[in-house]
């Protein structure tokens, strides 16, 4: 039996509650697109829709692409469970923790591989490591 098969059920129908999540959000940021045509008159300071600097579009805009990139590792997570390598890191394979999964059903990378390869001091045995890094030897 797959080592998954009881949590990827719960961590499916996770992955479609945010889906529906990032899909309702983006429908709204494009929604507010037309608050920021000019409109008669300039905008007073601190106005809702500008925000206090008047930077609402450029905020949006961030808010916008972090929430397609959301999407998307979301959609690649449904891909991975369909094609059955779910839970694995998709650059050295090794099995991705249960809780790590829980806690971020979207994830695609251990830990090591999310920070460059270097092993994480917590990942690997205490007699490799000082408090500078990696002990030679």
């Amino acid at each position: 039996m797959h080592r998954l098969a009881a949590e990827l059920p719960g961590l499916r129908r996770t992955l479609h509650r945010h889906r529906a999540f990032r899909i309702r959000q983006l429908a709204e940021l494009a929604d507010l697109d037309h608050l920021d045509t000019p409109g008669p008159g300039p905008r007073p300071p601190g106005d809702p829709i500008r925000g206090p600097e008047g930077n609402a579009p450029e905020v949006r805009a961030l808010v916008e692409a972090g929430a397609r990139m959301a999407l998307h590792e979301i959609e690649q997570a449904l891909r991975r469970m369909e094609a059955g390598t779910y839970g694995r890191c998709v650059r050295c394979h090794a099995e991705l923790p249960v809780a790590l999964l829980r806690a971020i059903p979207r994830t695609r990378m251990c830990l090591p591989c999310q920070h460059g390869g270097v092993p994480l001091p917590h990942s690997a045995p205490a007699s490799r490591w000082t408090s500078s890094g990696p002990s030679a030897g």
